[in-house]
Formats: structure tokens, sequence, C-alpha cells
């Protein structure tokens, strides 16, 4: 079977649409606790300081349970490729098994992420002092925005594979890197569109017309509803591309590649 970004995409839409309910239950239980710090936190009234630390707490919460639902977004697509279903509960299970090198896997990769970003940083930087600020824009589109989706193509199949071979913290970006070799301007397309689509419900979640029609409680809980519901199909995709990158490049069929979860 050929790579092909259309396919995955098309498939990873198609999975999460006949798994919506328990890939849903599975993005509550593994995000409840971010969800429950909102609810309580949401109730309190908070200042902008205070609002300032629930989302640096959120992001770094964020951070650590997007870990987990890779490895069990992983298990549980892999399950349904085979013709079979995993429950939540043995997802979760599978991704907490997992969580230390997954959450070392993507603290890695975000550290080469941002790396890739410092020259666009620096570049925005610089037109901001030379008096020029009508150029950040599309500077910061153009040198920071793709650099991060370039980069982040590159190892977009670290977490799945981390998951699946339990392989190192270390080796998960260099495996990517062979699996994504010669595929990346597809794998490109892939993250641009999965960016997109994870930008666009954030920014409806974040928008004063819904936040004014709701309590800040309300508000914080859709924020992180949100955020769970479409971290999970972008976890799809990811293991959807893994899937069929090692279909394509090692010749494996489903069943060699899911047996590891046997």
């Amino acid at each position: 079977m050929a790579f092909s970004a259309g396919k995955v995409l098309a498939r990873s839409v198609t999975i999460f649409g006949r798994n919506i309910v328990s890939f849903t239950i599975l993005a509550a239980i593994i995000h409840s606790p971010l969800i429950a710090y909102a609810a309580v936190v949401g109730g309190d009234g908070l200042a902008p300081s205070s609002l300032a630390t629930f989302f640096v707490v959120e992001r770094a919460g964020r951070f650590i349970l997007g870990a987990v639902m890779s490895g069990a977004v992983s298990f549980g697509v892999l399950h349904h490729l085979r013709g079979g279903r995993a429950s939540s509960i043995a997802n979760v299970a599978r991704g907490l098994a997992r969580v230390d090198r997954l959450v070392g896997a993507s603290l890695l990769i975000g550290i080469l992420v941002v790396l890739a970003c410092v020259p666009g940083a620096v570049v925005i930087v610089l037109s901001i002092a030379i008096g020029r600020p009508t150029l950040v824009p599309a500077l910061a589109v153009v040198t920071v925005v793709l650099a991060a989706l370039v980069v982040a193509s590159i190892f977009w199949v670290a977490a799945p594979a981390v998951a699946v071979e339990g392989i190192a913290v270390w080796a998960a970006p260099a495996r990517s890197a062979r699996l994504t070799k010669g595929r990346r301007a597809g794998v490109l397309a892939i993250a641009f569109v999965v960016a997109a689509v994870v930008s666009a419900a954030s920014w409806g979640a974040g928008q004063d017309v819904v936040q004014r029609a709701m309590s800040l409680r309300s508000s914080l809980v859709l924020y992180e509803g949100v955020a769970a519901f479409i971290g999970g199909f972008a976890a799809v995709t990811s293991a959807v591309c893994y899937h069929d990158l090692r279909v394509d490049k090692e010749g494996v069929g489903t069943e060699d590649v899911a047996r590891t979860f046997d």
C-alpha cells in the first residue's frame, strides 16, 4: 500500500467517526483531571494573574495527558484496523503503561521544535527593533509556524512508535525520522491540516461570544473538553500515519504492526 496523505486523513476521519463515542469517553477519562481543575478554578472568579497561572498549569497538564492519549489512541486505532475494538479502559491502561517514555519523547521533540523556531523568532524581534513591525505577521508565518510544522512532521509518528514498539525516549525521534523520510511532504500536509483543525476548534471555544454566553467555569470546562476531543482526533491521524508508513516502507501488515500489543 503506497503512502498517501489524503488516504491517511480520510481513514483517520472514518476511524474517528466510527469510534467517536469510545474515543470521546477515552478523551474524557484521560483529561478528567484538567476538566475537574477547570471546573474548580473557574468558580473562583479568576483575576488576570490567577488566569495566567491556570493556563500554565493547564498547558503542562495537557502536555502530560496528551502523551497518555497518544499511547491509548494508538492502541485503539490498531485494534480497529485489525478488525477488533478495545475498551476505553484497556486503551487508558496501555497509555499509562508507557507514559514515562511517551512524555519523555514528547518533551524531547518539543525542545527540537522550539529550537527550530529560534531563528525565525530572532528575525521577528529584529524586524520590530528596526521599526518594521508590519513585516511581523508574514515573518511569523513563514519563519516560525512553517519551521515548527516541518520539524513536527519529521517527528510526527514518534509517539505511536514509542507506544507500539516500546522504544527508548532518545530513539523515538530517529525512528520517526526514518519512517517519514521520503514521505515528508505528505506528512507535512497531514500536520498542516491537523494544526488547522486544532487551531480552529481552540479559537472557536475561546471566542468572546461563547464566553459571554457562559460562566467562567463553563467556558473553561468547554475549552478543556474541546481540547481533549480534538486532541483525540490528532492522535488518531498520528497513529494511522504510523501504520501506513510502516506498511508502505517496511512491507509489514496490520497484524504485524499490532502484534506487539498482544
